[in-house]
Parts: structure tokens; sequence; C-alpha cells
């Protein structure tokens, strides 16, 4: 046994993904995980996913942000080339979305309803379809 967890060691061999980052019209990013060797091209994969013709870039792991809560801000940094999250888009948003959710209340308020009262109706109509 033991003799043959030592020859698989021997002939396998890790694979790891090239990470790269391409450049969308909207102005984030797509990331892209390629293992090299794989059935499909990069080429391929990227056509598949509407990238193709995109800046492309080979990243090293470092040059993303630790975490991925905030993806969807990511952009590509002009000095530094690596992945950051665009704060005035991310600020942006939670401005929007603050304004909202005030209208909405104001709304609410004006028709004497909550919003707890509303999710009871919708609830009720769609049980009873």
């Amino acid at each position: 046994m033991r003799k043959f967890l030592i020859l698989l060691l021997l002939i396998s061999s890790p694979v790891f993904a090239e990470i790269y980052v391409v450049e969308r019209e909207d102005g984030g990013v797509s990331i892209v995980n390629y293992f090299e060797g794989s059935e499909d091209s990069l080429a391929d994969v990227l056509k598949d996913n509407g990238l193709l013709g995109r800046p492309i870039r080979k990243l090293n792991p470092g040059d993303l942000p630790e975490s991925r809560e905030d993806r969807k801000y990511w952009k590509v940094d002009l000095v530094t080339k690596k992945v950051v999250v665009d704060q005035a888009k991310k600020t942006a948003d939670q401005v929007k979305k603050i304004e909202e959710e005030e209208e909405k209340q104001v709304i609410l308020d004006k028709i004497g309803v909550t919003e707890t009262e509303i999710e009871k109706v919708v609830k009720d109509v769609i049980h009873n379809d």
C-alpha cells in the first residue's frame, strides 16, 4: 500500500489554473481560470463567454482582491494593473439603493400600509392560485 501511494504521488502532477483578467465593455472585469492542456483553447473559452477580442492580461493570484464580496465592482487599476474595487461605482450604487428605499417608504406611507402587509397579501395571492 505504501509503494502504491508513493507511486501515485510521483506520477500525479498538480493542475493549476492560469488566471486571466478580461476587461468588459461596461468597465468591469471578468476573471477567467484557464487550465493549460484542457480540451478547449483559451480562445474557445473566451469566445463561448462573449469575451473574445476584449483586452486580456494574465494575473498572479496576488493581483486579485482578497475578498470576492465586491466583485461586481472590480476593475483594473490603470497604474498597478491589479484588480481593485471601484469605490466610486460601489458608493453610487449604495446611494441609489438608499434613495430607492426612501422613495418606497414614502409611497407606503401615502397608501397607509407596511411592507410586511404587502408581502402577506402577495403570499396569500400566490398560495390561493
